[in-house]
């Protein structure tokens, strides 16, 4: 190495040295800064049980089950009325799927086709699920399942927001109660950050009625009248942390 490209290192070692050091004393000034710093720092957590406002029920009609003068097409109308006299629309809370049928004549002998229709219900809460499911046993209908039960989106955020405003108040209480103990106040608000969680349950059925067409359909229906459904609370849970200007005037 010759003696200019030394003298080139050197210069760049130097002025690197030189960064460093500038970066050095800027962040022990920040870090001072933050250590004259006179505030109080508090953690408050809220938390409350939700009852999930959307439940799923899924309901499937076989043909052969039916008896005269019973068909798919009358036992739908029941379901509907069954949905109408909750004070549903049931164009916006029952879906019918009817394709399981219409695919298997394809690939099937006649003799071997299976009419069925099969229905999902978006109900809202217990009594619901349990009112339709008397009704539908009644009628002769005894597959049914709860699928996912969970808390909608417009519920979700109204807990939400119901459970930062306490978090907030009761860390503000925890702030006064150490700064009173102090002989000191506590002043404005410099720091707030929040941590949110939800345990949403996803697909876990609850209960289930399933294959009792082997049953009598009057021991069916009485297995069915009657039901009483208790659905699984979420919980929901709101952390704050915050930092408040002591004021010891």
């Amino acid at each position: 190495m010759n003696l200019k490209s030394q003298k080139i290192m050197r210069k760049s070692f130097m002025i690197v040295a030189a960064v460093a050091a500038m970066s050095f004393l800027m962040a022990g000034n920040r870090a001072v800064a933050q250590d004259n710093m006179k505030y109080v720092e508090v953690t408050a957590k809220v938390d409350k049980q939700v009852v999930p406002d959307e439940l799923m029920l899924n309901v499937t009609v076989y043909e052969k089950d039916l008896k005269k003068p019973q068909t798919l097409e009358s036992v739908e109308k029941g379901m509907i009325k069954v949905v109408t006299d909750l004070g549903l629309n049931p164009k916006e809370v029952m879906t019918i799927d009817d394709m399981g049928a219409s695919l298997r004549r394809k690939f099937l002998k006649k003799d071997e086709v299976q009419e069925r229709r099969s229905y999902t219900l978006k109900l809202s809460n217990a009594n619901q699920l349990a009112i339709c499911m008397d009704s539908f046993g009644r009628m002769g209908i005894y597959d049914m399942n709860l699928g996912q039960m969970k808390v909608s989106t417009e519920l979700e955020k109204q807990t939400k927001d119901e459970l930062l405003a306490a978090a907030a108040r009761q860390a503000k209480e925890n702030a006064d109660v150490l700064t009173g103990a102090l002989g000191a106040k506590t002043g404005k608000p410099i720091y707030i950050q929040s941590y949110y969680n939800i345990a949403q349950g996803g697909y876990q059925p609850r209960y289930m009625l399933k294959s009792m067409t082997m049953l009598d359909s009057a021991e069916g229906a009485n297995a069915v009248q009657g039901t009483e459904l208790d659905v699984d609370k979420v919980s929901v849970s709101i952390s704050v942390t915050c930092r408040f200007e002591i004021d010891t005037k």
